[in-house]
């Protein structure tokens, strides 16, 4: 509970910006479904499912790099102590409502897959709620998964499973931008100016 008090606004501001580049994702999406031509409308799908989850990736990674080296100064300093896990604890707790919803999804999916009919009505909302929520990985379960399509409960199954792990990579993206701003670890040198 101190954890989740003290890096409370932390995990907050990244559940924000997976609903911000959800919103964003779902704008993009909406234009592409007009389109008459389906090849074209998948195809557009699947390239602003990438972009999309990229660029929630690189502000997750953004973000924990930030509060990992803030905390560096703190830690250099003697006034915290190194907890490696930090970014991923983050990412995980920012992310628990999908994992939640994703596991509802995937145990109800499998019930189905497996020929009983009873979680059918939880499985789909659910899986609805998850589609709006996580609207950027939608195109990447299309494009894996749209093969399975004529098998229902197995395609919803595949599907629903997506929906659980992909999260993961926001969370490995928080642990690695965290873990690299802790040890000031830069991806990409910032330009130096001249004096």
């Amino acid at each position: 509970m101190k954890f989740l008090k003290e890096n409370s606004y932390d995990i907050v501001r990244l559940y924000i910006n997976q609903i911000g580049i959800t919103i964003f994702s779902l704008l993009l999406y909406f234009p592409v479904l007009d389109l008459k031509n389906e090849t074209t409308s998948a195809r557009l799908t699947v390239v602003i499912s990438i972009f999309a989850t990229l660029f929630l990736l690189a502000l997750i990674y953004t973000a924990s790099w930030e509060w990992g080296a803030k905390d560096k100064i703190k830690i250099d300093g003697g006034r915290m102590e190194p907890f490696r896990a930090k970014g991923f604890i983050l990412g995980l707790t920012a992310n628990s409502l999908n994992f939640l919803l994703g596991a509802v999804s995937v145990i109800s999916a499998a019930i189905c897959l497996g020929g009983g009919n009873a979680l059918r009505g939880v499985e789909q909302v659910s899986t609805i709620i998850l589609t709006m929520t996580n609207s950027m990985y939608i195109g990447i379960l299309e494009l894996a998964f749209s093969p399975l399509a004529e098998n229902e409960a197995l395609y919803a199954f595949l599907k629903a499973l997506g929906f659980f792990i992909l999260p993961m990579l926001t969370v490995l993206a928080a642990h690695v931008g965290y873990t690299l701003g802790s040890k000031d670890i830069r991806i990409v040198a910032p330009k130096r100016t001249k004096k």
